[in-house]
């Protein structure tokens, strides 16, 4: 188990977590960790090569284990209770976590709190592969356009130097349906404010002149998210379903008074997001055939505000006229829409799945720089410092997957064909760029297990990306209050190349377990990036069609 909570076994994260045989936390499995009393616990079970939907488990290969936690005999209700208080002047730590267990239902409630600088909402993150890793629900949850000046973290324990006041409540259920359906409800909310004061020096050696600054930070960080999951599962050897629906919502501020060489600057950032997201799989039989439909969902929308007061590019804006501060708002949404359809079936120890899907990204970046003068009054800037980004991608995919097993030999090969269209257009500016790519994107793993106590595997794949969103903007951007920038270059392409060798041993008898990984990755660019410095203190991105390469050893 690592730092933040996720748990690995061989080397790799677990798929499931199980209390009694339930999925309660859907993958934030944090929360029972920390707070299941070790005394109420028979056993902690490992399931190898665990597939999580019983419909496939005859079907479809898992390298992934799972953990089950089996309760004491007869044991329905316990959790944990703790409050603390301390000096200086005041110092506490409060955790509250009842948790019920019978057959028909299970909850764990939580309210924590505390200021001696634990991190408690990592007991609310998701660990698990199927929550966290699944491609085909991937999206970038929030980016972050503008910011104050950050303090670096120290790598010691946060309890050495974090000044916080979090306050994380959650609650967890799961309760058993007819016809073998689960209804869980998965919510929490975290309150968390937190102080930084730090030092920094920088240098900056140029050909002429020797740069040195000095800035002294104070900010002052207030956190705010609130996510809740309704889950519809119904999970058994002859069909599975499961509609999950999730609400993300977080509104956050960060204020921070810098001085640079003796020179005052406030900073002031609002960074708001909401998203909903709707996720459904469904698999049945038709006839000998077992067909999976997929539907993803995604919609978000995130504004975020810098305000800096005095302005360090003060010639930049309104022809050289006098105004006191800036504010650069920005306004991201985005609709995701993913769909596929999959056929598997079985013969003669020869599992095939053909596969077509489609995948839509629609998102609109928009940005504005506004000078403000001492009577409040605003200016927006010239066309040079908005953005009016339109991203549209689109990817038409088909694939066949062979898995095979004999004797001790086991094997899946991914046979997928994507054509990719991408287009980038900004109207106000008169900019505008597109990508048609068909792309061949294998995948091999190859397993083998010697003996009851030695396994080896190797994984080799081939993948394409375009880079995001937040790679290209036509207009101006303030990203802080001493960093300016646009970035009017050509969309990105790369291709990555990846081979591992795994080796896996065990013995339960003796407690011995251990594992080397070995792993190379190739990366294929079509661009070199490079920026400059304008004569008025902007940064400007560029890039040059120089065709280079990296290699990546682990």
């Amino acid at each position: 188990m690592d730092a933040a909570g996720k748990i690995s076994y061989q080397g790799k994260p677990i798929n499931k977590y199980y209390i009694e045989g339930l999925d309660l936390l859907g993958g934030r499995y944090s929360l029972a960790n920390e707070n299941l009393p070790v005394n109420d616990v028979s056993q902690v079970q490992v399931i190898e090569n665990h597939q999580p939907i019983r419909m496939l488990d005859s079907l479809v290969i898992s390298d992934n284990a799972a953990i089950n936690i089996r309760l004491r005999n007869n044991l329905a209700t316990t959790g944990t209770a703790r409050v603390a208080l301390g000096g200086l002047p005041v110092l506490w730590e409060a955790n509250v976590t009842p948790m019920l267990f019978t057959k028909q239902q299970q909850i764990i409630a939580s309210y924590q709190s505390n200021n001696l600088g634990n991190t408690i909402e990592t007991q609310v993150k998701v660990h698990t592969v199927e929550d966290a890793l699944n491609p085909f629900e991937s999206v970038e949850r929030k980016k972050t356009w503008v910011r104050i000046i950050p303090v670096e973290t120290p790598v010691f324990s946060t309890t050495r130097w974090l000044y916080n006041r979090p306050h994380l409540g959650s609650v967890n259920f799961l309760k058993k349906l007819t016809a073998g359906y689960e209804l869980k409800l998965n919510v929490s909310y975290l309150n968390d404010y937190q102080r930084q004061t730090a030092n920094t020096q920088t240098i900056n050696y140029t050909l002429n002149d020797t740069i040195r600054f000095v800035e002294n930070k104070r900010n002052r960080l207030l956190f705010n998210a609130l996510e809740a999951d309704i889950i519809l599962e119904k999970n058994n050897k002859v069909a599975y379903f499961k509609n999950q629906l999730t609400l993300n919502k977080q509104w956050n501020r960060a204020t921070g008074v810098l001085t640079n060489n003796d020179s005052p600057v406030s900073q002031g950032v609002t960074s708001n997001y909401f998203s909903l997201t709707n996720q459904l799989k469904d698999i049945f039989k038709v006839k000998n055939q077992v067909i999976t439909w997929q539907s993803f969902l995604h919609f978000q929308r995130s504004p975020q505000t810098l305000k800096v007061m005095p302005v360090q590019f003060f010639g930049f804006f309104n022809n050289n006229n006098a105004f006191d501060s800036l504010s650069q708002s920005v306004a991201l949404q985005s609709f995701v829409m993913h769909n596929r359809v999959s056929m598997r079936k079985n013969v003669k120890g020869i599992s095939l799945s053909p596969q077509i899907g489609f995948r839509i990204e629609n998102q609109q970046f928009q940005s504005q720089i506004q000078s403000i003068s001492n009577t409040n009054e605003t200016q927006p800037a010239s066309s040079d410092f908005s953005n009016h980004l339109d991203w549209r991608k689109a990817e038409f995919y088909s694939k066949i997957q062979i898995q095979y097993r004999i004797q001790k030999w086991k094997a899946t090969l991914d046979f997928p064909l994507t054509y990719y269209r991408l287009a980038v257009r900004d109207t106000f500016l008169n900019q505008s760029q597109r990508i048609n790519q068909v792309a061949f994107e294998p995948r091999l793993n190859v397993g083998f297990e010697a003996n009851s106590f030695w396994k080896f595997s190797g994984l080799t794949e081939r993948q394409y990306s375009f880079g995001d969103i937040g790679d290209i903007f036509y207009g101006y951007l303030l990203r802080d209050y001493r960093s300016i920038e646009r970035r009017n270059i050509p969309l990105s392409q790369v291709i990555t190349q990846r081979g591992s060798l795994n080796v896996g041993y065990q013995n339960p008898l003796q407690a011995m377990f251990g594992f080397l990984t070995f792993s190379k990755m190739w990366n294929d660019y079509n661009l070199m990036y490079a920026s400059r410095i304008s004569a008025k203190g902007a940064v400007e991105s560029y890039s040059l069609p120089i065709k280079n390469s990296s290699i990546t050893k682990t």
